[in-house]
């Protein structure tokens, strides 16, 4: 092997030390850069030396690694005036054996900057867009002499090998401390948002407790007003009380607007779902609203009778189907007709994240619908027409399509034949499906 194999084999064989060096993860980029950088110092016999890496605009070098540990994390303005400047402007490598006999730097080179007079500052080249992104500075070189040839070979080796490498470790060290960064904010706004979930229901549950609290000397009032009713008054007693009936009955319907309100976030926040049978629950409102529609001579029929089992919350099934229920009795004549059934059949749409789609009805042989209000009925404090004699808050189908919502489904209303309105409303099985 002739000498000058020989120095290259030694020179290589460096170089791939400083890389495995440099690509050694268990340690931070600052300590690979510091431990890489000295070897290849130690290889052209230099004391001192920097990697220097520019800022987005190319307008500034931050000193990452330094045999001078003071200056790390040091900027220096990008100046074509300087050394490293001059080589990172450049794009070339800047070679200097004797700094006070240079013309450009030799006015600048007072004894206190430099053990020795020669240098060298090589530019690191970006792989992407082969601009400079930073520079490799060495100097004071051992026993006073000057840097050769074969030294300077040797660095503008190791920046080229490197070069691709450091970027890639410059960016995943920059990625993780931002990794870093954004899962401290995100365990922050967690802890942010439990405070204020604590708050709200604290606040929601005081709130819902006055407001009920109203009721019981409200409902006193409302009965003793009643009462004086019955007992009889003046001519001019009559308007006054009057108006304090419907006062007092304006107030108890807002109290019941926002108590059913409250109950809709009771049910968003749920959580506990389950597989329930749709049959026992229908039969059981059925039960609860035979009353009602005895007292209107309606018929309240059930027309499924194979079960089908959907995915949900119990409680937002029960009100659900309890609020179609009393919807569909309210707005029905007396004599008249309520149906309710279901179908479940298979999911088509890949969105889906259970194999049945059930479909539940409830139909009356009312008025029905106009097509302009179809969509407004689902509407929070929407009334389809202003009958005193029948009661309700306005948020009750509301409420329905927001369970709808919650349990993956969607609601909407549609004309029965020959007359009356259908209402519906889609859940999911996770059940075997099949046809009705």
């Amino acid at each position: 092997m002739t000498i000058k194999n020989e120095i290259n084999s030694k020179h290589l064989n460096l170089i791939l030390q400083a890389i495995k060096v440099l690509t050694d993860r268990t340690a931070s980029l600052t300590e690979r850069l510091d431990k890489s950088l000295k070897m290849i110092l130690e290889g052209i016999r230099a004391n001192n030396g920097s990697i220097m890496i520019a800022n987005e605009q190319g307008t500034e070098l931050t000193v990452l690694a330094s045999t001078k540990k003071h200056i790390i994390n040091k900027k220096q303005p990008v100046n074509p005036k300087s050394i490293s400047g001059k080589s990172f402007l450049s794009q070339k490598p800047v070679f200097i054996e004797d700094i006070h006999q240079d013309p450009d730097f030799a006015p600048k080179a007072r004894p206190e900057n430099y053990q020795t007079s020669s240098l060298m500052s090589i530019p690191l080249i970006s792989s992407g867009d082969n601009n400079s992104y930073g520079v490799v500075n060495a100097s004071d070189r051992r026993d006073n002499t000057c840097f050769e040839p074969g030294d300077l070979e040797l660095i503008m080796d190791y920046s080229t090998w490197i070069s691709p490498i450091l970027q890639n470790s410059f960016l995943m060290d920059v990625l993780s401390k931002e990794k870093d960064r954004y899962k401290a904010l995100s365990s922050e706004l967690e802890l942010k948002q439990k405070q204020l979930i604590t708050a709200n229901t604290q606040r929601s549950e005081l709130v819902q407790m006055v407001v009920h609290d109203f009721k019981s000397p409200l409902s006193a009032v409302i009965s003793n007003l009643e009462l004086l009713s019955y007992i009889g008054m003046t001519e001019e007693q009559k308007p006054v009380v009057s108006t304090a009936q419907d006062g007092s009955q304006k107030l108890l319907e807002m109290i019941n607007d926002f108590l059913e309100l409250a109950r809709a976030d009771e049910f968003m926040e749920s959580t506990e779902f389950q597989d329930i049978s749709l049959k026992e629950v229908a039969l059981k409102e059925v039960d609860i609203a035979r009353p009602v529609a005895k007292a209107k001579n309606i018929s309240l029929e059930l027309i499924s009778d194979k079960d089908v089992i959907v995915w949900g919350q119990k409680k937002m099934i029960h009100h659900l189907v309890s609020n179609y229920i009393s919807n569909a009795l309210k707005y029905t004549p007396e004599n008249g007709s309520v149906k309710m059934s279901w179908k479940l059949k298979k999911s088509t749409r890949l969105t889906d994240k259970y194999p049945g789609v059930v479909t539940f009805c409830v139909e009356d042989n009312g008025e029905g619908v106009p097509d302009d209000m179809k969509q407004s009925v689902f509407d929070k404090f929407f009334r389809m027409k202003k009958d005193v004699n029948i009661q309700g808050t306005g948020v009750g189908l509301y409420i329905c399509g927001r369970i709808a919502d919650m349990l993956g489904g969607k609601v909407w209303v549609e004309d029965a034949k020959p007359c009356g309105s259908r209402f519906c409303a889609t859940m999911f099985s996770r059940k075997d499906y099949y046809d009705q």
